[in-house]
């Protein structure tokens, strides 16, 4: 059992969509013809008014993406489709599917943080290659603040190296 235990998030289904229909790759390449220079790795941080940019850029792109609920709706949506031609199950299919759009919609603001985390490490690399996203990421990793705040912390260091 770790003496010290760290959660470490879990690829959330939006940015993995983001990343492999290189919609974040390509904002990147945007904003780096568009900013000739961004301040250091340890330093960046993408504004508010970046994020909106990068949502339109999104949006623009005609980015959709396929949730597993979606899928789990497609499949279900056939197979009652196969055995039945009910109005009610279309219209409860119809109003689900509408739920989970909503729900959808608001994924990007659930995950900001994890958006912006990933939209941030691609940018820098336009400027600072992979040195500068290992900077970037020594100040923003939490595993790594954690490792800090036991090796500043003398009594906590003992703790949990002395056994």
């Amino acid at each position: 059992m770790p003496d010290i235990t760290a959660k470490r998030d879990t690829l959330s289904e939006i940015v993995e969509n983001l990343i492999s229909s290189n919609i974040i790759f390509d904002y990147a390449t945007k904003y780096r013809r568009e900013h000739a220079e961004i301040t250091t790795p340890e330093n960046f941080e993408l504004t508010n008014a970046d994020l909106e940019d990068f949502k339109k850029f999104a949006g623009n792109k005609l980015f959709d993406y396929q949730s597993e609920s979606d899928r789990l709706l497609k499949l279900l949506d056939e197979r009652l489709k196969s055995k039945s031609n009910s109005t009610v199950i279309n219209s409860n299919l119809t109003s689900l599917k509408s739920e989970i759009q909503k729900i959808k919609s608001r994924d990007f603001d659930i995950h900001a943080e994890q958006i912006k985390n990933f939209l941030s490490k691609e940018i820098i690399t336009r400027y600072y290659y992979r040195e500068g996203v290992l900077r970037y990421t020594i100040k923003h990793d939490d595993f790594i603040e954690q490792a800090k705040t036991v090796l500043n912390d003398a009594n906590l260091y003992k703790k949990v190296f002395s056994n």
